[in-house]
């Protein structure tokens, strides 16, 4: 399986997974080094637990706020890369988010890139039917 083919199939299990609320089978998908980055945030962040703290304490915010969260499949085009598979993050109905994954050569992710910038969310375009 080609390095595209690989992070379309785990973009999706991704999102499967994030949308079911599931921090196990997100963590089965993730390199145990991986790196995260957020426009949000200065710097880089290693390693799992980094990133279920992250998604736990999304999750947990959206539902102090009584917000419904879901992810979608897209593509967006990145510097030198066109159509690169990514979750569009919904918060009721309203895109709030754009997440973008490198696979490595053992299938695991291995690069989380959040980009919370409206003009990033906007170049998100969906290739699934919601």
């Amino acid at each position: 399986m080609n390095t595209y083919s690989q992070c379309l199939e785990q973009t999706k299990n991704y999102i499967d997974a994030f949308n079911k609320q599931c921090l196990h089978c997100i963590s089965d998908l993730l390199d145990e080094a991986i790196i995260s980055s957020s426009q949000r945030r200065e710097g880089v962040q290693v390693g799992k637990a980094c990133v279920l703290a992250r998604v736990s304490k999304f999750w947990a915010r959206a539902e102090k706020f009584n917000k419904k969260l879901e992810a979608a499949l897209g593509i967006i085009d990145l510097d030198d890369t066109p159509a690169h598979p990514c979750m569009v993050v919904f918060a009721n109905k309203k895109a709030i988010g754009v997440f973008v994954f490198e696979v490595g050569k053992a299938g695991k992710i291995y690069l989380l890139s959040s980009l919370r910038n409206k003009d990033f969310v906007k170049r998100a375009r969906l290739t699934d039917k919601r």
